[in-house]
């Protein structure tokens, strides 16, 4: 485990800004995200503390949805917002700006953005568990 974490360490600056869409193209999104690896593995880590809930990267957003309820306040706690027309918890990157007005499904934000897939949350302890 030592050794991917640090593997990720290394590789979390390089690829941090680089996605991939739906159909396989790569691009680098136009304003770099500021959180550091260890920022991100700590919020994932917390994530996969609460039960029920799944986990989803699309772009630079982390979204959260299933049994979210229960894990209200902690999910306010971590900054996360509730997005009322996708019934989902969201987190953007500090600098965000939203350039257009149209609202967008979370399958065309997928598509346009591509995604790490949905991860279920275990209410796990420590993030080795729930990757073991």
């Amino acid at each position: 485990m030592k050794t991917v974490n640090a593997e990720y360490d290394a590789l979390f600056p390089k690829l941090k800004d680089t996605h991939k869409t739906k159909d396989g193209t790569t691009y680098t999104a136009k304003q770099p995200t500021t959180e550091t690896a260890e920022q991100f593995k700590e919020l994932i880590a917390e994530l996969m503390k609460m039960d029920g809930i799944i986990i989803e990267v699309i772009g630079c957003f982390v979204w959260v949805t299933g049994d979210t309820k229960p894990n209200k306040d902690r999910l306010k706690a971590l900054n996360f917002q509730w997005h009322s027309k996708k019934y989902a918890w969201y987190l953007k990157p500090e600098d965000y700006h939203r350039k257009s007005r149209r609202e967008y499904g979370l399958d065309e934000i997928r598509d346009m953005y591509g995604t790490s897939g949905a991860v279920n949350s275990r209410g796990t302890t420590k993030l080795e568990e729930a990757t073991a």
